[in-house]
């Protein structure tokens, strides 16, 4: 899976890096909302190497991430701690608190997963999962953003995050990688949708953002019925992909793409979940009371975004 040779000059020159950093400030999906408050997990990473992810109990990490890590003997935890989660915590307390140590510590994990296994060639079997791949991608944009607007003229940097993007996105289209009829085929179509309309600079942007619609509406299709019934796993996916279809929805949306088809799936889901209450996979409320709630499927989580500047601790 490494990034070989000089390609990571040439996916795009210093213009168009520079057109990208200057671009307007973008709404971008917000994958995870943790329940505990951002903030304390920002400071927990920042002040006492705790890492709390996901529904694990939080474990303490050295400074240098060797990325094979596995304190608690679980799949699990490593796909999450190969994901990123622990960055996406960083980058919104960031936009909360605009403390500066906390994209700094977002960065350089990002740096150091980069250079591990994209420009190094490290391999790990969670560093390229097919639910991984995925989330790790909606995190680097979700962390793309916020860095953006902390270090617009970090061109070198830009350079090598767009690129392992690059290579994120050319994974995503890839067919064995791709899960057809799938929760996690969900994921991988809305990472490769919100990548293709995030870095238009990109030749392929169009023909992925065209390939991640398509493969997004037979995924709705083949998942939900007209009625609303939810085809695969349990109840609990129900409101998984409700969430995820809402987050993907309010997105096309900001960016001027609505779509009725994908409105029709998030009031059905929501319709069918009726009174529906508790914690997703994901740590999500997924609580689900009418079809007004179903149109803003996933429940307002500002609650857990801590109010600003106080808690950023240098």
């Amino acid at each position: 899976m490494a990034f070989m040779g000089g390609a990571w000059s040439r996916l795009l020159n210093d213009l168009q890096i520079a057109e990208w950093l200057e671009s307007p400030v973008r709404a971008v999906i917000h994958p995870f909302r943790p329940s505990v408050p951002l903030v304390e997990l920002a400071d927990d990473i920042l002040n006492r190497h705790l890492y709390r992810l996901h529904h694990h109990p939080g474990v303490q990490l050295p400074e240098e991430l060797a990325w094979d890590e596995d304190p608690l003997g679980d799949r699990n935890w490593q796909m999450w701690h190969h994901s990123l989660l622990h960055v996406s915590y960083l980058a919104q307390a960031y936009e909360v608190t605009r403390c500066a140590a906390q994209i700094e510590r977002a960065a350089a994990i990002v740096e150091s997963w980069i250079g591990a296994f994209i420009h190094g060639g490290r391999e790990h079997p969670m560093a390229w999962h097919d639910h991984a791949i995925a989330q790790r991608t909606l995190v680097l944009l979700e962390f793309a953003e916020a860095w953006r607007q902390y270090k617009r003229e970090d061109v070198p940097f830009a350079r090598r995050l767009l690129a392992a993007l690059h290579h994120h996105g050319s994974l995503l289209t890839e067919p064995h990688i791709y899960r057809l009829r799938h929760n996690h085929g969900i994921e991988q179509d809305r990472a490769l949708l919100e990548l293709a309309i995030l870095v238009p600079q990109w030749p392929e942007s169009e023909a992925w953002r065209q390939l991640a619609w398509s493969r997004l509406l037979e995924q709705v299709r083949a998942a939900v019925s007209f009625e609303g019934a939810y085809f695969e796993h349990s109840p609990n996916y129900e409101g998984i992909v409700c969430v995820m279809l809402g987050q993907t929805r309010d997105f096309l949306a900001q960016h001027g793409r609505p779509h009725e088809e994908i409105n029709h799936a998030i009031e059905s889901l929501g319709e069918r979940s009726h009174f529906r209450s508790g914690r997703t996979a994901h740590g999500r409320q997924s609580v689900i009371r009418s079809r007004i709630a179903a149109k803003n499927c996933w429940i307002n989580f500002d609650a857990t975004r801590a109010t600003a500047n106080t808690h950023c601790m240098h």
